[in-house]
């Protein structure tokens, strides 16, 4: 989600593609047979910095994420089958694939500003026909619809809120008891009003 790399790239990844210095990624993206290999060059952010570093692999193997023995890469199908979705189901979560993730990288870089150039280098696409999907979280358009949701938001009570009301309310109301039993309501003379039909209370 913070490298927007395919599944097979990054769990192909090996520790000397990683320099933590630029702070980048030398990772590629294969486009079946005819097209190949994308090169791709990907920054790291600080939350995928402080995951890398904290991998026990980074001092144990070539790759970052090994199998077992640490003499080869992890089957990613497999970790998808056997780890990813399970996780998934435990916690509830429906309708997500691994690729998705991918897609959560490049909108969250378009709600930002990014321009569908940048998104499309970053993703290894080769036109921008398939980067175009993302058009949807361009940040003025988001920025549009969110306002347009806060300006019909009733703002909610609380349960406490209700409370105080209704507690002062009945205060009120014994305060004003006493007040009213003693006054002493005076019948009203009617007038006839302009029109000559209804009466009209004095003034």
């Amino acid at each position: 989600m913070h490298s927007g790399l395919d599944r097979g790239a990054e769990f192909s990844l090996r520790w000397s593609q990683a320099e933590f210095q630029t702070r980048t990624i030398a990772a590629e993206r294969r486009k079946g047979r005819r097209e190949g290999v994308v090169p791709l060059v990907i920054p790291i952010n600080d939350d995928l910095l402080a995951v890398l570093r904290r991998l026990p692999s980074r001092l144990t193997s070539e790759w970052v994420f090994p199998n077992a023995a640490g003499t080869s890469p992890l089957d990613g199908r497999e970790f998808d089958r056997l780890v990813f979705r399970p996780a998934l189901k435990r916690a509830g979560i429906r309708d997500l694939r691994w690729k998705d993730l991918r897609h959560t990288f490049a909108t969250r870089l378009r709600m930002i500003g990014s321009d569908t150039g940048t998104i499309r280098d970053l993703l290894g696409h080769t036109t921008d026909r398939t980067t175009r999907r993302y058009a949807h979280a361009a940040p003025g358009r988001c920025t549009r619809r969110f306002s347009g949701w806060r300006a019909v938001r009733r703002p909610r009570t609380s349960r406490t809120q209700v409370t105080l009301q209704v507690t002062q309310a009945s205060r009120d109301r014994e305060r004003l008891v006493p007040v009213n039993a003693q006054l002493r309501v005076r019948p009203a003379k009617h007038r006839a009003s302009p029109a000559g039909f209804e009466p009209t209370l004095p003034a």
